[in-house]
């Protein structure tokens, strides 16, 4: 048994695996005491969760390319593809049930995704940019930050932040977290050992408009 995750309300997601374990191996949400099963969607199917939010959610994939959604009582929701996507894999989710992941298109493409309140929104990327090996952060005021590589592969990375449609260019660097003040941090690779600091005015940004 090892833990996966932990939130603010002492909640913890654990792993139970092993030949000693049989029917009882899987995923479960310890409460207090009390553990509750995350079921898979369909009998012998899995269940793979990888956040968990203070209410209790957890997030994660229950096959390959198909994003799910666990409620406190174990309970699982498929969510559906982006159109036209042939698969999807949320990396991070926020306490209101908001998660961003990547959307993949069978030419070969990958998008940035929003899931939110039973919507999808793609996010824009910057002409001559395309998404690089790292995760997409999302905080509690559904901002998100990200990073992108330059597509011709002279590895200059950009980091980028989103918030309802306004897209703002931070810098170079490598996104490595967003606060719920919208204060971002990561590193920059040019320099081995620096760490970057990046905050968004985003009254500035609504005004420009």
């Amino acid at each position: 048994m090892y833990g996966t995750a932990l939130n603010d309300a002492g909640q913890v997601l654990l792993r139970l695996y092993g030949e000693n374990f049989g029917p009882y191996e899987g995923t479960y949400l310890w409460d207090h005491g009390r553990y509750v099963r995350l079921l898979a969607p369909e009998p012998g199917g899995v269940s793979e969760p990888l956040f968990l939010n203070d209410r209790g959610q957890a997030f994660g994939s229950s096959g390959p390319g198909d994003v799910t959604v666990w409620d406190s009582r174990g309970r699982p929701t498929v969510v559906p593809h982006p159109e036209g996507a042939s698969g999807s894999h949320v990396r991070d989710a926020n306490n209101i049930g908001q998660m961003v992941g990547f959307a993949y298109f069978p030419d070969g493409t990958a998008r940035i995704a929003l899931w939110s309140g039973g919507r999808t929104v793609l996010i824009p990327q910057m002409p001559g940019y395309s998404l690089v090996g790292f995760d997409p952060y999302i905080n509690d005021l559904g901002q998100i930050a990200w990073t992108e590589g330059t597509v011709d592969g002279t590895d200059v990375w950009i980091s980028r932040a989103w918030w309802f449609g306004r897209s703002v260019r931070l810098g170079r660097g490598v996104v490595r977290g967003i606060g719920d003040g919208g204060s971002i941090i990561g590193f920059d690779l040019t320099d081995v050992g620096r760490g970057m600091h990046w905050s968004v005015d985003w009254l500035a940004v609504f005004c420009r408009y």
